[in-house]
C-alpha cells in the first residue's frame, strides 16, 4: 500500500511557545524507508527506488532532524501554517539535507463557503534528485447539521 514508507523516530530537544509555533531538534534520529520488492527487483544495476537498492525492500538512515511550525492570522479569516522539516543523514552525504517546507492557506468566504490552499515545496536526493512542487486548492460548501432544523 506504501510504497514508499517512511518511519522517522529521533531523540532530542522540543520547543513550544504556543500551539502556533514550536520547533523539534533531534540531532540523533533514525529513518526507516520502506519500499515494495515489485519496484526494486527490476532496477538496473547501481539504481535506486527512494534509496533502497536493487532486490533490497528497506533502506535505514541514522541521521539528524529539525522540524518547525508557525501558525498566524495575515488578516481577518485568513489563517497562514507553515511546516519545515529537515533532514541529515550521518552514513550517506551528510551535506544533502532533504528539504519539506509546507505553505497552507485557510480563508473563511463567508458561513456558508471556505476554502484551502496549500503549496508543498520537497526534496530528497534519494528520490528524485529534482525539487518537486505540489499544490492543493480546496472549496468547501459548510452546513452546520444541527442548524437544518431551523432551516426547514
Amino acid at each position: 500500500i506504501f510504497s514508499p514508507a517512511y518511519i522517522q523516530l529521533g531523540v532530542g530537544v522540543y520547543w513550544k511557545e504556543s500551539n502556533s509555533l514550536w520547533v523539534n531538534f533531534a540531532p540523533i534520529t533514525g529513518r526507516l524507508i520502506l519500499g515494495s520488492k515489485k519496484f526494486t527487483n527490476d532496477l538496473g544495476e547501481g539504481e535506486e527506488y527512494f534509496g533502497i537498492p536493487r532486490g533490497q525492500n528497506s533502506r535505514f538512515e541514522l541521521g539528524a532532524s529539525i522540524s518547525a511550525y508557525y501558525k498566524f492570522e495575515l488578516v481577518e479569516n485568513v489563517t497562514i501554517e507553515q511546516r519545515v522539516n529537515l533532514y541529515s543523514d550521518y552514513l550517506y552525504k551528510a551535506d544533502n539535507i532533504d528539504v519539506d517546507y509546507t505553505l497552507s492557506a485557510f480563508m473563511k468566504i463567508n458561513d456558508y463557503l471556505s476554502t484551502t490552499l496549500i503549496v508543498q515545496c520537497l526534496y530528497d536526493d534519494n528520490a528524485i534528485k529534482k525539487i518537486q512542487l505540489r499544490e492543493v486548492f480546496g472549496l468547501a460548501f459548510v452546513i452546520d447539521i444541527m442548524e437544518i432544523p431551523k432551516i426547514i
